[in-house]
């Protein structure tokens, strides 16, 4: 995210940079550290812009779902976010090895059970899309980024979707996916103006 992050500085944005220990804990749980990350920086009563890759997206919503009451969350990118679950997670989490590997948050996205995303922040949804129509564990049905199928990206309330060439890790770096966020968080939309 760190790349990422400096592509964005010439917007206008101060990038702060959230890390948590995703392979430990639950998604409730890393929600309520970011909710503690943005009170410790000050940021309560700043405006919000956020980028996120794959599982944080899913944190983000659960955080604007359930703690983000009082915060100014504006407009959140999410990068291959496995909104509807994770057909992927599903298969490899019946492997005993890798569901203890991976931890709780990743046996979460085998039937992820949200509510719709709330009013704020205004959400723009960028999927990945590779040439493998099964995905890089042969698991897939339909167009995806080798590890979320794009309709599994998608949730309702959200306010853009763009599909970008690109694999599901190498998203933060895709230059077409950083020139959409970009996009999205200074307009609210993927569409460019005229």
């Amino acid at each position: 995210m760190w790349y990422l992050g400096q592509k964005l500085k010439p917007y206008g944005f101060k990038p702060l940079l959230f890390g948590y220990p995703s392979l430990q804990e639950e998604i409730a749980s890393h929600s309520k550290r970011l909710r503690d990350f943005i009170r410790t920086e000050n940021l309560e009563d700043k405006p919000l812009y956020f980028v996120t890759h794959s599982l944080g997206s899913i944190v983000l919503r659960h955080l604007s779902i359930f703690h983000g009451d009082n915060l100014n969350l504006i407009r959140a990118v999410h990068l291959g976010p496995p909104h509807r679950g994770s057909k992927t997670a599903s298969v490899l989490a019946r492997i005993p090895l890798v569901s203890k590997i991976m931890g709780p948050s990743f046996g979460e996205l085998t039937g992820l059970n949200l509510p719709s995303l709330p009013a704020t922040p205004a959400v723009g949804i960028i999927a990945g899309l590779v040439p493998l129509r099964r995905g890089y564990y042969g698991v897939m049905e339909s167009d995806n980024d080798g590890v979320v199928e794009v309709c599994e990206t998608m949730v309702e309330g959200q306010q853009d979707h763009v599909i970008v060439k690109g694999t599901h890790s190498l998203l933060t770096y895709n230059k077409a996916a950083i020139e959409k966020a970009a996009l999205f968080l200074t307009s609210g939309s993927f569409k460019d103006r005229p």
